[in-house]
């Protein structure tokens, strides 16, 4: 998937400094891997086994150090205080062990808790995405059991969880967008809803008869399947409540004019302007010869103007 993707966009890789099959990477002092982002343990065992700092300056240099892995620790601010205490002008200098130990054992416990911690977060974010994105009227409960009864969403989470599976072409596009959380298939932030229930929630964001753009504007806030901005589109123009309210007056259909038999029986007059030159230009065509007069004029009254040419 990354190296069709790296295709698409145009890039290419020296192989010689490629690395392939591995199931995390080292970067810049973090380990990326499935389980997501941590520091890397090296980075850990150096706060761990720093010697004792013995003025300001030693512990300025041990809380750049620390900083470096200071996002993955809770309270790390909390932790520190002490330390950036010692820093300070005019602090009197007074080393003991319990600064040093509070930022030691944070780092020690984060490599044990770090990949938990990930994942509680993760979880708790997915359902969330997904509790906000069920329309109104509608229950998380019932989006899942019309989704467990759908065929295509249910080879859509065969396909997400094995890699098996054979994809609509419309829904291969945004395979990469794809997710499964607790039983309902997300593409991005978004739910992708089964078709029994795509009509009933195209009824929902029409609520108040909105016109189309904004029928889909709130579709689009929540749900998404193939198709969905054409079903919006042909339900709100077969609305019949919308279709009574509208404005049914036609426009006059345009009517074309008969030639004339010769010259200077039919004229067409219009006015153009003011330009910036506050001048205004009368034309008059002949619709037989197509013949053009074109007069500057300084003024559009009835008075006379002795300024045209």
């Amino acid at each position: 998937m990354v190296l069709d993707r790296l295709a698409e966009k145009g890039l290419t890789l020296n192989r010689e400094k490629c690395e392939f099959g591995l199931s995390k990477i080292v970067f810049l002092g973090h380990v990326i891997s499935s389980e997501g982002v941590k520091p890397d343990q090296e980075k850990i065992k150096a706060v761990s086994e720093t010697r004792t700092p013995s003025n300001s300056s030693e512990i300025r240099g041990f809380l750049g150090l620390a900083n470096y892995c200071g996002r993955f620790i809770p309270n790390f601010s909390t932790i520190a205080a002490t330390l950036r205490e010692l820093t300070m002008k005019n602090t009197h200098w007074s080393w003991t062990k319990t600064p040093g130990c509070n930022a030691a054992d944070a780092l020690s416990r984060l490599s044990q808790n770090q990949a938990c911690r990930i994942r509680h977060i993760a979880d708790v974010y997915a359902h969330f995405i997904t509790d906000n994105a069920v329309p109104k009227a509608l229950t998380i409960q019932e989006v899942r059991q019309k989704t467990s009864e759908d065929r295509e969403l249910v080879e859509i989470m065969r396909r997400i969880k094995t890699g098996h599976g054979r994809l609509d072409p419309k829904i291969r596009t945004v395979e990469a967008e794809l997710s499964v959380v607790d039983g309902i298939v997300l593409r991005g932030s978004r739910i992708i809803l089964p078709k029994c229930l795509r009509r009933q929630t195209i009824q929902l964001a029409h609520e108040g008869h909105q016109g189309i753009v904004r029928t889909k504007q709130r579709l689009r806030e929540k749900v998404w399947w193939p198709g969905i901005d054409t079903e919006a589109a042909r339900f709100v123009r077969t609305c019949q409540q919308c279709q009574l309210s509208s404005n049914n007056t036609r426009p006059e259909p345009v009517r074309t004019t008969v030639l004339p038999d010769g010259p200077r029986q039919d004229l067409a007059i219009d006015l153009m302007g003011p330009f910036p030159s506050e001048e205004y230009l009368l034309v008059v065509v002949d619709y037989f010869s197509r013949f053009q007069k074109i007069a500057i004029m300084k003024k559009i009254t009835s008075e006379k103007d002795h300024s045209s040419t």
